[in-house]
């Protein structure tokens, strides 16, 4: 029964796979559970139900299955159909890290990172970052965050933008979320821009740039019209530097909200002249 839910999954028909994962999942199928339960909370095939999505995610978790685990992990961790708890999450976690399943180390890593219910250690994070960064892009970019602080480890900007580099070029983890690919373009981006332990390149940071924008960057949008205004690694265009100023606007980006509405307050006064 699982390949005919996958095959209905796998070709966006959700519907039909909901009802087959769902009679997998009677059968105590721990990996159906876990699907079934992504897709309550994410509203495919079923209604949007993310109590529902969290307690199948428990069934899965209890019966040993790391990606279940961690699933129920981060949804302790931002509250996703449970009360929010870090502990808990962490709990989770490390469970799922017994059964060497990667993301889960990356963010145990984070949670030693940034304090998140257990004492910060910047050296334990670096540990778990560690055991993960050849599989793991979270850790990868987290890694390149501490070379980049020296945050324990010695600061070392080619070790960093090695790290950052490496997270592009893990882009076919499902587990992860595409803001962390961005933060890693944005970082590239800000090194090439800024000279951090390489030459400034103008074409290399805007290209760095132009990835993160697409992925959602506001605030590589917002430079990406600064380079189109001023001719930076990219020709000059006054069309490229409304369209990224725009963009960066509807993002919600402040400055290029305030820029973007000087702007046409100026264009509007002209016109009256």
């Amino acid at each position: 029964m699982q390949w005919v839910a996958n095959s209905y999954f796998d070709r966006k028909r959700y519907t039909e796979a909901a009802e087959w994962f769902s009679l997998c999942a009677a059968h105590n199928d721990s990996y159906a559970i876990t699907i079934l339960a992504t897709m309550y909370c994410e509203g495919k095939g079923v209604e949007k139900d993310e109590v529902e999505g969290a307690n199948l995610y428990r069934m899965a978790a209890e019966m040993g299955d790391p990606i279940a685990q961690y699933q129920l992990g981060t949804c302790y961790d931002d509250g996703t159909g449970v009360e929010q708890s870090y502990s808990e999450a962490l709990k989770w976690f490390m469970c799922s890290a017994e059964g060497y399943y990667p993301p889960a180390y990356a963010l145990i890593g984070e949670y030693y990172l940034c304090g998140n219910g257990v004492k910060q250690d910047d050296a334990k994070a670096i540990e778990w970052f560690r055991k993960s960064e050849d599989r793991s892009p979270i850790a990868r970019l987290y890694l390149g965050m501490c070379y980049d602080k020296g945050r324990g480890v010695e600061q070392d900007y080619e070790m960093a933008r090695n790290y950052f580099i490496g997270v592009t070029k893990m882009t076919t983890d499902p587990v992860t979320p595409p803001e962390f690919y961005m933060e890693a373009e944005e970082f590239l981006g800000d090194y090439y821009r800024l000279g951090k332990g390489v030459e400034i390149d103008y074409k290399e940071s805007a290209k760095w740039y132009h990835l993160a924008a697409k992925h959602g960057s506001s605030t590589a949008q917002l430079l990406l019209s600064t380079f189109y205004e001023q001719g930076l690694g990219v020709e000059k265009s006054d069309a490229e530097t409304i369209k990224w100023l725009r963009t960066a606007a509807e993002n919600g980006d402040p400055d290029a909200q305030f820029i973007l509405g000087k702007f046409y307050y100026q264009a509007h006064i002209v016109e009256k002249m």
